[in-house]
């Protein structure tokens, strides 16, 4: 992945705020020591750390689903960034890859769908989409983030110098349940 000190530059910016930042491979035997990580940092209120936990599969799945570096076509895993920091409200869930145009019309297409509708359009657009391909089933983490965190999915894209483009998403959970 391109930039190795991109996660260097966080944990200067962020200091102090920062509980965990992963650039890399999400490959599964990564995203389980990612996972136990985050047991050990989850808030002790039990279901904000239910939707902790959720939240990190659901967007790490998302960079295996819209990640341009994929390495390993049949186990769709990608190369990104991953940042959970605690802010004074909420904890920021962030991700971070490199994605085709295709890649990011669709994921653009469909986090402005999923933020017009309520919890309970959310939830049935979920159900329509269960009944869909496992291709067009890739919105199902997103849709899935924004119901456990109750929050709008933000959404950001930086061109590089090279031409690249570089899809950041983030989810905020509330500090109180």
């Amino acid at each position: 992945m391109a930039n190795s000190s991109l996660i260097t530059d966080l944990y200067d910016l962020y200091r102090g705020k920062l509980l965990i930042a992963y650039q890399g491979d999400f490959d599964k035997s990564l995203l389980t020591a990612i996972a136990k990580n985050l047991e050990k940092i989850a808030p002790h209120n039990t279901e904000i750390a239910r939707r902790f936990f959720k939240i990190f599969i659901e967007l790490t799945h998302n960079i295996s689903c819209y990640s341009d570096e994929n390495n390993d076509k049949e186990y769709r895993d990608g190369a990104g960034i991953f940042v959970v920091m605690n802010q004074s409200e909420h904890f920021a869930f962030i991700t971070g890859n490199y994605a085709s145009e295709e890649n990011l019309q669709n994921l653009q297409k469909t986090i402005e769908l999923i933020n017009t509708k309520d919890r309970k359009c959310l939830r049935e657009f979920k159900r329509k989409q269960l009944s869909k391909s496992n291709k067009e089933k890739r919105s199902l983490g997103l849709v899935n983030s924004a119901l456990i965190s109750g929050e709008n999915i933000r959404f950001n894209v930086k061109k590089t110098d090279s031409g690249s483009t570089f899809v950041i998403v983030s989810v905020a959970i509330k500090k109180v349940g």
